[in-house]
């Protein structure tokens, strides 16, 4: 688990998360055209805002539990035919916007929040078609449903893919499908904390679902690249987002600050691989878009201020670029290093502010910051490099290698989350002659995480 503290001014807080797993599986052979695998997995995923001032604290979070079992089957029906089929289920258990807060000597207190459990079960059949030498077509049909208290939904997930290689070098593909979800993430774009939501469909919070279509090709590059690109559309419903000043904790009934709207996204992905040689590795880059609009408040008295229009939610992640090498220098050692870019996030930065005004016309706080275009500003990209070193030991009971990593080795300061604190300025009052404190301007701060971070790990095969 990871945790992590602040403190300045404003801030004097604690931030842990993470996530507790553990999984169970079972392979079976039943025959040799048939064998199947059965996976029991569990998390608890889990965080938590604590802060404790001279009297008073509070704890906000979050929590999911899933309990997921499935089963995959793989039946060759001929050598041109391969059915894969199976069934799985999972228990959600959340707890959404969970507040405790007190005073120490327990005059006070106050707690708030929601807890919600659900089912989400599928099952599939696919079938791997390999028409003729050079043409192969999988189509597939997934029926997936969810049940909780709010009743039952069923969404049928049909799906296509088909390759045609025009000979040993080049090929081409496309595919279709439709994807239902029946978990909804809800992010804040506002500064603060980042906040995310996770929300179960109910009956009045729909499932998302989207449509997609991909086209693309390979192209072996000479006897040691590999180049693949793919361009990719999607279209996106039932997509939730916070209305205008929504409160995230110490609410019961969350549901009348969510939105519902719709999207699309667009983009291509590019990679090249070298798989042979001493120096292998591949680059990675992905040009992506993504917009959401047409929201409506569930509540009627709700505002959400971009209306009909649309915009860029928070993880628009515009560039992303990736840069992996590995050199074998001998059987023994193995140098790793990895580069990665990305657009930074989008946040929802106020343009303006305003100020209260006594009887006398003096300013005085609170400074109201005024809020306009949703994600209108994005942060510096991410970028960090991290480098790592393998050593292999091979004794008689079997194997095992030892490994020395350095995250962001060159200390990049990416950006965690922003808040605003305002600046003053001293004037004198002309009445009185005495000097006080005036704001000035509104700055946006940046808090930063994982500085340089050595590793050591080593792992055993028996």
């Amino acid at each position: 688990r990871d945790v992590f503290g602040f403190e300045d001014e404003l801030f004097d807080f604690s931030f842990d998360w993470g996530n507790a797993t553990g999984t169970v599986r079972w392979n079976h052979v039943f025959d040799p055209r048939l064998f199947a695998n059965t996976t029991f997995t569990f998390s608890d995923y889990q965080y938590n805002i604590t802060n404790e001032v001279t009297g008073f604290s509070f704890d906000l979070g979050s929590n999911i539990k899933d309990a997921n079992l499935k089963s995959d089957f793989y039946y060759v029906v001929s050598p041109q035919h391969t059915l894969r089929f199976g069934a799985n289920a999972t228990y959600h258990y959340f707890t959404v916007g969970r507040l405790k807060a007190g005073s120490d000597d327990g005059e006070v207190s106050f707690s708030a929040g929601q807890n919600f459990d659900g089912v989400e079960m599928g099952m599939y059949i696919a079938d791997e078609w390999e028409v003729t030498d050079r043409l192969s077509i999988h189509p597939g049909l997934r029926l997936s449903a969810f049940a909780n208290d709010g009743g039952w939904y069923l969404g049928p997930e049909p799906r296509l893919a088909t390759r045609y290689a025009v000979n040993d070098r080049l090929s081409f593909k496309a595919s279709y499908s439709r994807m239902y979800q029946y978990l909804h993430l809800v992010s804040s774009s506002g500064v603060a904390l980042p906040t995310d939501v996770w929300y179960p469909s109910t009956e009045k919070v729909k499932p998302q679902f989207s449509d997609q279509i991909a086209a693309g090709y390979s192209l072996l590059l000479g006897k040691k690249f590999f180049l693949t690109n793919e361009f990719y559309y999607k279209w996106l419903g039932n997509q939730l987002d916070f209305v205008d000043g929504a409160e995230l904790f110490a609410n019961d009934n969350l549901e009348d600050e969510f939105a519902i709207g719709r999207g699309y996204a667009y983009g291509m992905e590019v990679s090249i691989e070298k798989k042979e040689g001493k120096l292998t590795g591949w680059i990675g880059y992905t040009l992506a878009l993504i917009r959401k609009g047409d929201f409506e408040p569930l509540d009627p008295n709700a505002t959400f201020g971009e209306g009909k229009g649309y915009f860029s939610p928070r993880y628009d992640r515009r560039h992303d670029l990736s840069i992996v090498l590995m050199w074998e220098i001998n059987k023994r050692w193995t140098a790793t290093a990895a580069w990665v870019y990305g657009s930074g996030d989008l946040y929802w930065l106020p343009p303006g502010r305003f100020t209260f005004q006594d009887v006398y016309g003096g300013s005085f706080e609170p400074v109201v910051p005024v809020y306009q275009e949703r994600n209108n500003v994005r942060l510096a990209p991410y970028h960090r490099l991290d480098l790592g070193l393998i050593c292999r030991f091979f004794p008689k009971w079997g194997e095992s290698d030892l490994t020395i990593n350095v995250i962001n080795a060159y200390d990049r300061r990416n950006a965690f989350f922003l808040y605003l604190e305002p600046e003053f300025g001293t004037v004198q009052d002309p009445s009185t002659g005495l000097p006080f404190d005036v704001p000035e301007r509104i700055a946006a701060k940046q808090v930063s995480l994982f500085p340089i971070l050595p590793s050591i790990t080593w792992n055993f095969k028996f």
